[in-house]
């Protein structure tokens, strides 16, 4: 399937700021079954941009503001062509790799409670049916419920309240799969709802990819129960959302920040 994005992240502030830099990752993969055709990172106010890869092949956009402004608007558009395959063919990880993946990080920890979690739900089963079991158990025991966590909740904080959104379900699967010994990283990307009206406005999405030995990477969403398809954009890849923040930076000033973020996911014409 071929899909058009536009991610558009706007800054406000009370007051104006100065000297601000930041970081977009909202440039789509293009690997394995998905490949990007087009895309456009735009700025405003309209400041040069370098483009770098970071440790986990995301691209990232580098930018700054050096002159006094009160908004700020980072707008990434694309057509990317998808793949109904949920399982990325990938080499076998490095030993850096299988640490990263394995090991308890920011968002995503292994405390007692998550450990005995995942011991009771993941069953003896393959790699694969135990990480869907995983996800089957969040998706049976947790509540979608917007407004209920905040963008520094942890895995131990979802688990404890039993609702979240699709950031927080990403990360508490993350930290189950881990506990029991499954390499899993957190994916940020979009997803097409097929039943949203046209040009309606939605938000960027999070789900985990579980790594099968001898495969690759397994697409697995938790908020759906579901493995991805080919509704599904994959944009970058990390430990856990600090790896794969879409836009960040900092600025010097005095004014408070409010972000708003506005996504469009339409199935492109040919």
């Amino acid at each position: 399937m071929k899909l058009h994005v536009k991610h558009e992240t706007v800054f406000t502030y009370d007051g104006l700021i100065r000297e601000q830099i930041g970081e977009a990752r909202v440039q789509p993969r293009n690997e394995a079954g998905q490949r990007l055709q087009t895309f456009r990172l735009s700025i405003e106010p309209q400041t040069p941009l370098n483009i770098v890869s970071d440790r986990f092949g995301n691209v990232v956009h580098c930018y700054s503001v050096l002159p006094e402004h009160n908004r700020l608007v980072v707008t990434g558009t694309s057509v990317v062509e998808t793949s109904p395959n949920p399982l990325i063919p990938s080499p076998p990880l490095t030993f850096v790799q299988r640490h990263e993946f394995l090991s308890p990080s920011q968002y995503a920890p292994c405390t007692p409670e998550l450990a005995r979690f995942a011991g009771d739900h993941a069953g003896d089963g393959s790699v694969e049916a135990r990480a869907k079991a995983l996800m089957t158990a969040i998706y049976d025991t947790c509540e979608y419920e917007p407004g209920s966590t905040d963008i520094s909740t942890t895995a131990d904080a979802v688990l404890a309240g039993r609702r979240g959104v699709c950031q927080d379900f990403a990360h508490l699967h993350i930290a189950l799969c881990r506990c029991v010994g499954l390499p899993t990283r957190y994916v940020s990307g979009y997803l097409r709802d097929p039943a949203a009206r046209p040009n309606a406005v939605l938000a960027s999405h999070a789900w985990t990819e579980v790594f099968l030995a001898g495969q690759g990477w397994l697409g697995l969403d938790p908020t759906h129960n579901q493995a991805t398809t080919e509704d599904y954009v994959r944009v970058a890849v990390g430990r856990d959302y600090a790896d794969a923040t879409p836009v960040r930076g900092v600025f010097k000033g005095d004014a408070k920040e409010t972000m708003e973020v506005h996504v469009r996911v339409s199935e492109a014409r040919s």
